[in-house]
């Protein structure tokens, strides 16, 4: 359900200390230490916080990771690449090289390799925006040692290390270039680890020198649903009971597809709820997805709705073991939750969501979901902790209805902070009991088993303010100066069905629609100003 924009967030329930031993907006870490030449003749690996295995367990290697693209060869011809030979040792068999290779010893060959092992993050430029979410200094170098205004992590994207030499060889050869990924919260930089054109280290590598830039790359949501809708076809129609106007203009605002309209009910198509507030009546073929089941694989369609002010009465008259409230600004984490390891499951006591659910529930396969998930408060994509505080027992079907307004609000967090502005989610939840309990599951009353872990009723809300600084604790968040309230909220029932494509692109670009509206209030445009190309405020939907 949507409330109208003159409706203000949710109202704040008294605050909750509880457990908080995950990172909060305020927390720190220390100081990364800078990677070094790789130590030779066995030589201990570096140790400490800041060290290769921290960032290695934070940058993951998961294989979900994106495969790393090798730059062309350099043009040995016309620029060619002197290589000193380490004191001591025989220069190689002078045999012809593979292309963007020179001959090398094999151990110098083996130290190039383990010395791009030793470079599993870099320092960039802070990364500011302006009023396009375009950034303001695209850098041109990044550094493995910290240098002064360069104070961003980017993390590597998997392993890419070169391919070894065979053992039947007795020579060796060095990479001319190699290209690898690094990625922060908003972009994942191509960075060329062969900066030593000069010939002063036999591997190629200075890790004290600068490293080229190639390439920038956004990242993005793209507002897809990620096939997580019904999958059999859906339609769409105007909804005669709905207290507005649904016109064509709002459809095509919503980015519906006038092919896949309804004039009116059919015996082959299946009407899912809806309500006055709703300006269009979506539709599924009479197909079952297995999706969307009840455990007896029984069709689950139905949908509950609940008007903004009734969430708030019950919300506040609910004890304490019953409601769960995060407040927290959209900040995208370095790296996904694969890479990452962050898993909800192993966060709620290596149980998964439908086993606490058997009766009505189900569990997932392969092309088949589950049919309930752990479902994140505050999303893991706006930086939401994994700690049982944010993760609630949904359906599959509320966590993609949440995903539509995420992936709508994530393409606006660089715009708006060009403004100075952020993004602000309170998120709250009532709950009820599980219809299983496990051991070892938290929840509200800590004791062990999670009985109060699955949500009745989700309120999501947006709203803009003041930026409250990298630094912020949850105080400084709950308390920054509103800008532009009420946005958006949705109040979503955790216990719903079928959600349909049609549903998900509706919701996502309404939710797109109101942020723009925001952002061009907080900062109007000038008449004669185009939108810098690219900018997710160029674009009326996706």
């Amino acid at each position: 359900m949507v409330t109208p924009l003159g409706e203000s967030m949710a109202p704040q329930r008294p605050r909750r200390t509880g457990n908080q031993d995950h990172d909060g907006p305020g927390s720190s870490r220390p100081a990364r230490t800078s990677p070094e030449l790789l130590p030779t003749g066995g030589q201990g690996l570096p140790s400490g916080p800041g060290s290769l295995p921290a960032l290695q367990r934070l940058a993951g290697n998961a294989a979900v990771t994106r495969a790393v693209q090798r730059s062309r060869a350099d043009d040995q011809a016309a620029t060619p690449l002197q290589r000193m030979p380490r004191r001591g040792t025989v220069t190689a068999p002078r045999t012809a090289a593979e292309p963007g290779t020179q001959r090398a010893t094999r151990e110098d060959q083996e130290d190039q390799i383990e010395q791009i092992a030793f470079l599993p993050a870099m320092w960039v430029p802070a990364e500011e925006f302006d009023a396009d979410g375009r950034l303001v200094a695209p850098p041109t170098v990044a550094y493995a040692r910290e240098q002064r205004g360069y104070r961003t992590d980017a993390l590597r994207v998997g392993n890419p290390l070169p391919p070894r030499a065979s053992t039947r060889l007795r020579e060796g050869s060095v990479r001319t270039s190699w290209v690898v990924e690094y990625q922060t919260s908003f972009f994942v930089y191509r960075v060329q680890l062969i900066n030593d054109r000069h010939g002063t280290s036999a591997t190629l590598i200075d890790p004290t020198q600068p490293f080229t830039i190639t390439q920038m790359i956004p990242k993005g949501s793209g507002g897809r649903s990620m096939g997580r809708t019904y999958r059999f076809g859906d339609f769409w129609g105007y909804n005669p009971g709905y207290a507005g106007v649904a016109s064509a203009d709002l459809a095509e605002q919503r980015g519906l597809d006038d092919a896949n309209r309804v004039d009116r009910p059919t015996p082959d198509l299946v009407a899912l709820p809806t309500d006055r507030r709703q300006p269009f009546v979506f539709y599924t073929r009479r197909i079952t997805d297995s999706n969307f089941t009840h455990s007896d694989g029984s069709a689950h369609e139905s949908r509950r709705f609940m008007s903004a002010r009734r969430f708030d009465e019950q919300a506040r008259d609910t004890p304490d073991r019953t409601f769960r409230q995060q407040v927290r600004v959209s900040n995208p984490p370095l790296v996904d939750r694969g890479t990452g390891g962050r898993s909800p499951m192993a966060a709620m006591g290596g149980v998964a969501a439908h086993a606490l659910m058997p009766t009505t529930g189900h569990g997932g396969t392969r092309g088949r979901l589950a049919s309930h998930e752990w479902c994140h408060l505050v999303g893991d994509g706006d930086g939401g902790p994994n700690w049982f505080d944010n993760l609630v027992v949904g359906t599959n079907a509320v966590n993609t209805e949440q995903l539509a307004m995420e992936t709508a609000l994530r393409d606006y967090v660089r715009s708006f902070s060009g403004l100075g502005c952020a993004i602000r989610l309170n998120v709250q939840a009532l709950l009820e009991r599980t219809e299983a309990t496990a051991e070892f599951v938290p929840d509200n009353e800590r004791d062990g088993y999670g009985r109060y872990n699955k949500a009745d009723w989700i309120s999501y809300a947006i709203d803009i303010i003041e930026a409250p600084g990298r630094r912020a604790t949850e105080d400084d968040v709950r308390d920054a100066r509103v800008l532009y309230p009420a946005v958006h909220r949705q109040i979503m029932d955790a216990n719903r069905g079928v959600i349909t494509e049609s549903e998900f692109t509706s919701l996502h670009n309404e939710v797109r629609a109101k942020l723009r509206a925001a952002h061009d209030e907080l900062s109007p445009p000038s008449p004669d100003v185009e939108h810098s190309p690219g900018s997710p405020m160029q674009y009326e939907y996706v």
